[in-house]
């Protein structure tokens, strides 16, 4: 008579485990339309979103530190300057901002939305949909080191922001 193995036991254990991990996983990203995704409750947009619509975001240029109300986080992709503009990672502005961002693969495009703005993007081009109308920025947005950045300035005050440079620290303040 053959006694018993654990090992059906074991990979049934195995199984459930990661298919509750891959859930947990699929939660950080959800697909709006089968080219549009999103990433939803990040800890910047929690954090803009506590408490008061008054929002102080900080960066610094090449640095890896954003400052969202006085908390300290790091970035995945710090701030750059090209052609004379400062290029920020489009989520991690925008979603301090309380904005959602979504990337539409087929078309190469950024959609941000907050409240009841809309801005549309595209990779490699300065025409630009904002509010229903079409604008020209001064530099397109582009996909630098995987992550894609778009001019800080026009986003920003178009979600309702102010913008302050410091030049001798190389720190830009949004306050909205």
């Amino acid at each position: 008579m053959n006694k018993p193995t654990k090992i059906p036991s074991i990979l049934c254990c195995l199984l459930l485990c990661s298919l509750m991990l891959a859930g947990c996983g699929a939660k950080a990203s959800e697909t709006q339309t089968p080219q549009e995704t999103t990433t939803v409750g990040t800890q910047a947009q929690s954090d803009a979103t506590a408490g008061t619509n008054d929002n102080t975001i900080v960066l610094k240029i090449d640095s890896s530190t954003m400052t969202v109300n006085g908390t300290s986080r790091t970035i995945p992709a710090p701030p750059v300057i090209r052609e004379g503009r400062t290029l920020v990672p489009v989520r991690v502005v925008s979603e301090a901002m309380s904005a959602s961002v979504y990337w539409l693969e087929k078309t190469k495009q950024i959609r941000i939305v907050e409240g009841g703005k809309e801005i549309i993007l595209t990779i490699g081009s300065k025409e630009v949909t904002s509010g229903g109308m079409s604008k020209t920025m001064d530099v397109e947005p582009m996909i630098i080191g995987g992550s894609t950045y778009v001019p800080l300035r026009f986003i920003s005050e178009n979600l309702g922001a102010e913008i302050a440079w410091n030049d001798a620290t190389r720190e830009i303040t949004i306050t909205r």
